[in-house]
Formats: C-alpha cells, sequence, structure tokens
C-alpha cells in the first residue's frame, strides 16, 4: 500500500529490495503443527531475493519449519507517526539450513550487519548458540508494501 492506503500495484521491486537490505527487525510468523500461530521478532539477512534468519533448532520457530512444504511470512516495518510510517510484508516457502559451514557462514553476516566483529562477546555468544538458519523464499505475488 501507498501513502493513504493504495495497493502498490507495481509491487514496488526496486524500493522493497532497499527496504529488506537496509532494515533491522523482521517479524517471522510461523505455523506449529496444530495451526497455532507463532511471531518472533527477529534479526534477518536479505540477499538474493531470500531472507535469512538464524536460530537455534531448539526454538518453536525451527520446530515449526521442520516439516515437508513449510511456510514463513514476515513483516518489516519502520516509522511511529504518519506519514513515516513505511513497511513490506510477503511470504514463501520456508526451509532449516543445517549444514554446519553454511550455518556458520550465513549466521556469521547476518550478526555482522548488528555487530561491528564478531569477537565482541554476545556477537560470539550468539554465533555459538546458531546451529541452523531459516531461509525464505518470498512468492512475488505474496508481497504488500505499505506507507501511511
Amino acid at each position: 500500500m501507498t501513502s493513504g492506503g493504495a495497493a502498490d500495484p507495481a509491487g514496488g521491486a526496486a524500493w522493497r529490495e532497499g527496504f529488506l537490505g537496509r532494515c533491522k527487525m523482521l517479524r517471522l510468523a510461523t505455523v506449529g503443527p496444530g495451526g497455532e500461530p507463532h511471531v518472533a521478532p527477529v534479526w534477518y539477512m536479505y540477499e538474493g531475493g531470500k531472507v535469512y534468519v538464524g536460530t537455534g533448532s531448539r526454538t518453536k520457530k525451527a520446530r515449526n519449519l521442520r516439516r515437508e512444504g513449510a511456510r514463513a511470512a514476515f513483516c518489516v516495518d519502520v516509522g511511529e507517526a504518519s506519514p513515516d510510517i513505511e513497511g513490506v510484508s510477503g511470504a514463501g516457502a520456508a526451509a532449516l539450513i543445517t549444514e554446519p559451514g553454511r550455518v556458520r557462514d550465513l549466521a556469521s553476516r547476518i550478526l555482522l550487519r548488528y555487530y561491528g566483529s564478531l569477537e565482541e562477546p554476545a556477537a560470539a555468544e550468539l554465533l555459538a548458540e546458531t546451529d541452523c538458519v531459516v531461509e525464505i523464499t518470498p512468492e512475488p505475488r505474496l508481497y504488500a508494501r505499505w506507507r501511511y
């Protein structure tokens, strides 16, 4: 949606790419085996048209995405008052990456968006706790954009 709530028929692909590349917080939505929704604020990386989220395999989000054909949705928004509130949401196939080398590479790159160095104690601790990465492949038709 654009200002006033009108639909953005062009999808705003260029805007979306830049927005997702510079924002820092993403709300990740998954669905549990009983159909219950779960939303979690997470750090992320948007790269190559995909969203990556580092996590632990015991987290609810990871458990919810272990199923064949798992899907996830997300929302990223900024602003506190109109007309400076804008955001994008999307949904698509979700998979868990568990190969240790790939997990470490992706998790390191995610954390470097938030920390100056992986040697900072909090960054090192988070990296050590990350044993899987959520990979979301958003479907272009499921993107939405808004500005209020």
